[in-house]
């Protein structure tokens, strides 16, 4: 199924111009005959790499379709309604092509970048005929990484706006005010304290030899994230953080709390753990968890329960062992998933909070120290000059 723009003219010699999704260039010129267009031109559309959907519009998208779904509407009919909608963000008339030439709604939806955890649950929904109820269950979890996501932002966008506000008044006072400050020092032909001339010299050096200061940082920084790209380093960085997660409670919550949502809202859904495993691989944030991740899938293959799996490849913790192995015993794996899950979310969010009230005091402390120390540096030798004159 492709994209064809084309330009044709009604019977009243109108010009009329638009775009189809079909087959072929035969398909769009037998539909616009049908319409009783003469046609001008048909011309394949450039095809694209399928834009990744935001979480809003997975939200938007899938409220909208389990709503119509659980109503009792057609599907073919809900993609002719939806269709009508112009959308730079959700290809509406793509998914309806598909949908019209016999394709499942799985299928269309993997044809434009939709989600593979989405794509699961649908998948899941059209088998067990509950394609209504996995919409939901996918607008449940984008609802609750995009309330993740932005208590992450807000916690760190203080904190980001004082450090530019450091930087900011730094060069300003270092590229300004001290200049004019060291000339009124060499008129009047005092001995400076060591922090002040520190600071002049400083002021001198970024005054100078602007460029090369900037190219320095360029080089630092790109050098570190070059550094940090590489394989080896990226994975022993990695490794290194995934040993201290078993210390480190925060970091325990960042790596499993997604992970563990998702394996309990995919094996609610119907589809197997050994399915499972696999579409949650590219939602590690850890590249050595990942490689840990696949090796669960191997063990279950031999036989092995899925907790002792766990424990063999070191994913997880006590805690989430222990629970696995209730859930495995009492036959509630997705439950106890579900616990473990809203347990790391809630120390996640604890943890978050207590960033933020702890930030804000910090930065604005060394703000503080930062004026200080300028202060102290420019007015002290200014009143020693003084009480030398008064004298």
């Amino acid at each position: 199924m492709e994209a064809y723009a084309y330009v044709a003219q009604t019977i009243e010699g109108q010009e009329k111009k638009g775009q189809i999704w079909a087959s072929s260039v035969d398909e769009v010129a037998i539909r616009l005959r049908h319409e009783k267009l003469y046609i001008v031109s048909i011309t394949a559309v450039k095809k694209h790499r399928p834009k990744k959907w935001k979480h809003k519009d997975i939200i938007e998208f899938s409220y909208q379709m389990g709503l119509l779904i659980e109503s009792g509407i057609p599907l073919r009919r809900i993609m002719e309604l939806v269709s009508k909608r112009q959308s730079p963000r959700i290809p509406y008339q793509s998914i309806c092509a598909d949908v019209q030439q016999g394709k499942s709604l799985s299928q269309s939806l993997t044809n434009c970048g939709f989600p593979q955890i989405g794509i699961a649950l649908l998948r899941a929904g059209e088998v067990a005929g509950t394609l209504g109820v996995s919409f939901q269950l996918i607008k449940s979890y984008y609802e609750k990484e995009q309330q993740h996501h932005q208590k992450i932002m807000s916690a760190i966008s203080y904190p980001i706006f004082l450090l530019s506000l450091m930087v900011v008044f730094f060069f300003v006072a270092v590229l300004f005010i001290l200049p004019s400050f060291k000339k009124v020092f060499i008129t009047m032909k005092i001995e400076l304290p060591l922090m002040t001339r520190i600071l002049f010299s400083l002021g001198d050096l970024i005054t100078n030899h602007s460029y090369a200061c900037v190219a320095i940082c360029i080089v630092l920084v790109a050098t570190m994230v070059i550094g940090y790209r590489l394989p080896t380093v990226k994975h022993r960085i990695h490794k290194r953080l995934w040993s201290q997660s078993k210390q480190w409670l925060w970091l325990s919550c960042m790596y499993y709390t997604g992970i563990l949502r998702v394996w309990a809202l995919l094996l609610e859904s119907g589809i197997s753990l050994l399915e499972a495993l696999p579409l949650t691989e590219p939602l590690w944030q850890n590249l050595y968890g990942r490689e840990r991740a696949q090796q669960i899938s191997i063990a279950l293959r031999q036989g092995q329960t899925f907790h002792t799996s766990l424990q063999d490849c070191d994913v997880g913790n006590e805690f989430i062992w222990d629970m696995v192995s209730i859930g495995e015993e009492s036959g509630e794996l997705v439950s106890m998933l579900s616990h473990c899950s809203h347990y790391y979310e809630a120390m996640l969010a604890r943890y978050i909070s207590n960033l933020e009230r702890l930030l804000e005091p910090i930065l604005l402390s060394v703000m503080g120290i930062g004026v200080g120390i300028l202060v102290v540096s420019v007015m002290y030798p200014m009143f020693t000059s003084i009480s030398a004159i008064s004298k």
